[in-house]
């Protein structure tokens, strides 16, 4: 605050000081310095606390993980590989990357078969039963579940640009493993087998998995990115920027420490100085 940074009371007693000119001018020079601190400091500050970053992670997730906000499969039609992929052809899930929340529930989810119960993910209590095909239905409960299993497997981080940017990398790298009889299905998360023509059904046998697949580019073949993928790189930039801010702000804090001390030495010397002509 100013008070802290001492642009109060001190720098009033400062405009006042005795009639050493090199005193005052030391005096002016120093306000000055903390005045532009000051206005520094609170830009920083603003900056470090950037409120759109919340918003922009949850566009990443597709929901609140708490299972206060509607999702919704969207796109999904006619069964589950169509909605999650075929590794097999070009084309994506119809849901496939739109958001974090349709990935998982494609890749952790049942869907009432008596092959698909969750084993790909080990969850200990496996979620309801999903309608794959269904575009409207809310699946904010199975969500939740999800993302409650995920907290309960794996420890928390402290989430920073580096964290995110990292699991990031871990992403980029498991999509980007080599799968099938001959070694040439990519871009799928999980699991898929031997041709992958049956696709991500979510049960484990010849060409079927639990997987998303995320598709290729029909003409050159290259992998798609997931849609959420932007969002995150998005959140890492604001808190890349965020984090600087901060550490600016500390610099700018001991900056004004120092000049507080500063100008308290310039009082107290045009003190003794105006002292001295009386």
């Amino acid at each position: 605050s100013e008070k802290t940074h001492g642009k109060g009371n001190v720098i009033e007693a400062a405009k006042k000081l005795g009639t050493n000119p090199d005193v005052i001018a030391a005096v002016n020079t120093t306000i000055n310095q903390i005045t532009k601190a000051l206005t520094d400091y609170s830009e920083a500050t603003n900056e470090a606390d950037d409120k759109t970053i919340p918003a922009v992670l949850e566009a990443a997730l597709g929901g609140k993980t708490d299972g206060t906000t509607t999702v919704k499969l969207a796109d999904a039609t006619n069964d589950r590989q169509t909605t999650c992929g075929v590794p097999s052809t070009d084309d994506s899930g119809k849901t496939a990357g739109l958001n974090l929340a349709a990935d998982l529930i494609c890749l952790c989810g049942s869907d009432g078969t008596s092959e698909s119960n969750n084993d790909a993910c080990s969850l200990k209590t496996k979620t309801g039963d999903i309608d794959y095909a269904d575009a409207n239905a809310d699946v904010k409960a199975e969500w939740r579940k999800l993302a409650t299993e995920c907290k309960a497997q794996y420890p928390e981080t402290t989430l920073t640009a580096e964290a995110l940017q990292s699991a990031l990398l871990n992403f980029d790298n498991e999509v980007a493993k080599q799968q099938g009889t001959n070694k040439d299905i990519i871009n799928a998360l999980g699991y898929i087998a031997g041709a992958g023509t049956t696709g991500c059904d979510g049960t484990n046998g010849a060409n079927h998995g639990a997987c998303v697949y995320y598709g290729k580019n029909a003409a050159n073949k290259k992998a798609l990115s997931p849609s959420w993928r932007k969002h995150i790189t998005d959140a890492i930039d604001k808190m890349k920027a965020a984090e600087q801010a901060a550490n600016k702000a500390t610099a700018i804090a001991m900056r004004l420490e120092t000049l507080n001390n500063t100008l308290t030495s310039l009082i107290l010397l045009g003190a003794v100085s105006s002292q001295k002509i009386q």
